[in-house]
């Protein structure tokens, strides 16, 4: 089975090997060698995939990953400021700097 695969591989590196020379649509090639278009287009994902990672380098002790790294940062939410709490028991924050006018309105509301 082994075997199997390799030869399909080798086939299917010279044909897009012979598609990426030819300057043609890889759906009018797969018509031309009358390969399937998916087929063709799954070998070249896989291939292309495994080129990449052939050409990542990976620093000694470290496993490649196809993540991005990203950090996070504490959030900087400041809940601090005025509690209003209705009688139907929600509880709206209100930040410091909140001018009287907006306040008198959120009082009013319940």
């Amino acid at each position: 089975m082994k075997g199997e695969n390799s030869s399909i591989k080798r086939e299917m590196i010279k044909l897009l090997s012979n598609w990426e020379s030819s300057g043609k649509s890889l759906l009018a090639y797969s018509k031309i060698v009358d390969v399937s278009y998916y087929k063709l287009k799954y070998w070249y994902y896989k291939l292309s995939k495994e080129k990449n990672k052939a050409e990542t380098p990976v620093a000694k002790g470290q496993v490649q990953s196809d993540f991005i790294p990203i950090e996070i940062s504490k959030p900087q939410i400041d809940l601090g400021g005025i509690e209003l709490t209705y009688p139907n028991q929600v509880k709206v924050t209100i930040p410091r700097d909140t001018n009287i006018e907006t306040l008198k309105i959120l009082i009013k509301l319940y």
